[in-house]
């Protein structure tokens, strides 16, 4: 099962967006995970998941606080100048206005869980779909 849409953002609200999944979403190759020494060392985590969407599929809400930093030659991360929050990493070496790739942990809780019942336990939402790698992880020493 696969939404049709998806809210997202950083910590303080800041920067927002919305994806509109269009009919030919790649929902195979979308999910994926990155282990390389940049993900590793932005994220501190071993493993970072990872969305991609197309452009066109994406609505920034609010780009109030969003900021790029160019990690390396034609790679730039997005991230939250206010709080922090790493949101993107963005390929320019091919045409920047076909995909994006969103961390899947800026995702709103409510399509990554769903509701929960009355003793906090999530019921379940979209979280296999959109961060469920499907064969593409990635572990490259920088």
């Amino acid at each position: 099962m696969h939404p049709k849409l998806v809210t997202g953002g950083c910590v303080c609200g800041g920067v927002r967006y919305r994806i509109d999944f269009a009919p030919e979403h790649d929902w195979k190759r979308a999910p994926h995970t990155c282990q390389c020494t940049q993900c590793r060392k932005m994220s501190g985590a071993l493993v970072l998941h990872f969305h991609t969407v197309q452009t066109k599929e994406i609505t920034w809400v609010s780009k109030t606080t969003y900021a790029e930093y160019n990690s390396s030659a034609n790679f730039f991360r997005a991230f939250c100048k206010s709080c922090g929050s790493s949101i993107a990493w963005i390929d320019r070496s091919v045409d920047s206005d076909t995909e994006i790739e969103l961390m899947a942990g800026t995702f709103d809780e409510e399509f990554l869980v769903g509701d929960r019942d009355e003793k906090d336990k999530p019921l379940g939402a979209y979280a296999m779909a959109l961060g469920k790698s499907q064969g593409r992880p990635l572990l490259s020493q920088e």
